[in-house]
């Protein structure tokens, strides 16, 4: 500000306070200059008040309505100012700051083409326009034209009357740099605002600054490879749902459990086919199963709602217990077919998955496999006895204890709960079978209440060699992931919880599924009301 205007400014703000005293009659440039004074005051809504009476006296002052836009503006009253602004042009159609201020509420509504109609108005009208220049630099960045932006922006600074004026414009273009992601022309307009600024503030001020810009940097350069990655992994999503349902629709038209079904149950009437009957029919279920899984796979991986594949699990609860023994079964018979099929596959030398281990064992008891096999075919398929009673006393102690919950459960036959339970059971099974060192081997079944829901917990604990590594792998973890969606938990307490105790020897392996998944709970039925005699 030179020395005139300062006078004058001076002059203005002596009228001001002398027309505040005087109790003459006020005229309408009296009533524009104490708005004025009160703006710079703060005291808008008083500044608003004299701007009206100015223009109810004179509504042919440009100056009180572009005054008047300018309070809206600051007020966000977006429609009074653009009529304010737009009047003071229709008096003053050479008014550069009614121009630029309407072009910069436009601006902030996204109106880029009327706001630069604006500001080219605005600098044709007054071409050292400091503040429209700096706007139209601003706009252009909106639009990604840097070159055009740099030019203004270069030029507001270029008209800056003094330093702390420059230093406010080059941080205001540093700031648009970085939000346009042109970094390093935001550091240069950093560089540029503290040229000549030589004191510890301002440097600390400088360094903060552009810290600022190059943590941004490393926010935008981070935030891109996570947005390639999601990419990448919604390619690979897809790719994965478009497999699943080609796998299911192959199953569906290739699997024929129903005709495996039909010849078991003609063997079953011959009674020296009673061993091929049973492998048939174990043959159908594993066909049920595969389908199920399956179908529970596509639910997984296609889900838009987990809902759906708790949905799916507790549809295959049973709500009436009546039903016969054709359609529903239990958790005692889903957990004794897992055994009965895992020990004919340890008992079987073809089965070599087992085989490290089924030579580990058999060198430590005092029978050969084929005797074993002998005795398991009568006491088991023919005699039918206790499976739980042979295996302890034949290949592994176990300590088996049912709570009344477990006991309750029914399940519809060939359901997808009885094919979840069959996998977590067949997959914990297996790691007995592989890692324990047949000393001891402990399973409870009971109920807990974790995070104030009632959950049915099973735990297995066994003992094992030195020389045996304990596998907490794919298996295992699929559990987990699979348990993460059924019961809407992350915690291991309310999935799957693995402890292996290295020095005393000892693996744990914790399991917990929400109760309502599995067990009908019927509402408890109200009293009826009794109906008080007149």
């Amino acid at each position: 500000m030179n020395a005139k205007d300062y006078m004058q400014k001076k002059k203005g703000k002596k009228r001001q306070k002398d027309v505040r005293k005087s109790p003459a009659k006020k005229g309408a440039a009296d009533y524009l200059n104490l708005g004025v004074d009160d703006v710079e005051r703060g005291k808008l809504e008083q500044a608003l008040v004299n701007y009206n009476k100015a223009i109810a006296l004179n509504p042919n002052i440009a100056e009180a309505y572009y005054n008047r836009g300018t309070l809206y503006l600051m007020q966000n009253q977006s429609n009074q100012a653009l009529e304010d602004l737009e009047q003071a042009i229709r008096l003053n159609p050479g008014y550069a700051k009614a121009y630029c201020h309407r072009g910069t509420l436009y601006l902030g509504q996204d109106q880029f083409n009327r706001a630069l109609a604006d500001f080219n108005q605005a600098i044709d009208l007054n071409s050292k326009y400091l503040e429209c220049y700096a706007n139209r630099g601003t706009l252009y960045l909106k639009q990604n034209q840097f070159v055009l932006a740099l030019n203004d922006l270069d030029k507001a600074v270029e008209f800056a009357d003094s330093k702390a004026q420059k230093q406010h414009l080059c941080l205001l273009i540093s700031l648009n740099y970085t939000m346009a992601k042109a970094f390093d022309q935001a550091r240069k307009y950093v560089e540029k605002a503290f040229d000549g600024f030589l004191d510890w503030s301002q440097s600390q001020h400088k360094q903060t600054c552009l810290d600022n810009i190059n943590l941004t940097e490393e926010l935008y350069r981070r935030n891109a490879e996570l947005e390639q990655t999601n990419q990448q992994l919604q390619k690979t999503q897809d790719r994965l749902q478009k497999l699943v349902s080609d796998y299911n629709h192959t199953l569906g038209s290739k699997m024929r459990p129903a005709k495996l079904s039909q010849l078991a149950e003609q063997f079953r009437k011959v009674p020296e086919f009673q061993e091929s009957a049973m492998m048939l029919e174990d043959a159908y279920y594993a066909e049920i199963f595969i389908l199920n899984q399956s179908k529970l796979l596509q639910l997984k991986h296609g889900m838009q709602n987990p809902e759906d594949i708790r949905a799916e699990i507790r549809d295959s609860i049973c709500r009436d217990n009546s039903l016969p023994l054709e359609t529903a079964t239990d958790f005692q018979s889903i957990f004794n077919n897992v055994l009965h099929l895992l020990t004919r596959d340890f008992l079987d030398d073809k089965y070599v998955k087992l085989s490290v281990v089924r030579e580990q064992v058999l060198s430590r008891l005092p029978i050969t496999l084929v005797a074993l096999q002998r005795d398991f075919r009568l006491q088991i398929m023919e005699e039918q006895k206790n499976l739980i009673t042979w295996v302890h006393n034949n290949l592994l102690p176990i300590q088996l204890q049912w709570s009344p919950t477990w006991e309750q459960m029914k399940l519809k036959k060939a359901g997808c709960a009885e094919t979840l339970l069959h996998s977590y059971l067949t997959e914990l099974f297996l790691n007995v079978f592989k890692y324990s060192d047949y000393q001891w081997f402990k399973i409870t079944f009971e109920e807990e209440i974790l995070q104030g829901s009632p959950y049915l917990v099973s735990t297995w604990e066994n003992s094992y060699n030195d020389n045996h590594s304990i596998s907490t792998g794919s298996g295992l973890n699929g559990i987990r992931e699979e348990l993460k969606i059924l019961n809407d938990s992350q915690a291991e307490e309310t999935t799957l919880q693995v402890i292996n105790d290295q020095e005393q020897r000892l693996f744990r392996v914790r399991l917990a599924l929400k109760q309502d998944l599995l067990i009908y709970k019927t509402e408890p039925r109200q009293s009826p009301r009794l109906r008080k005699r007149a």
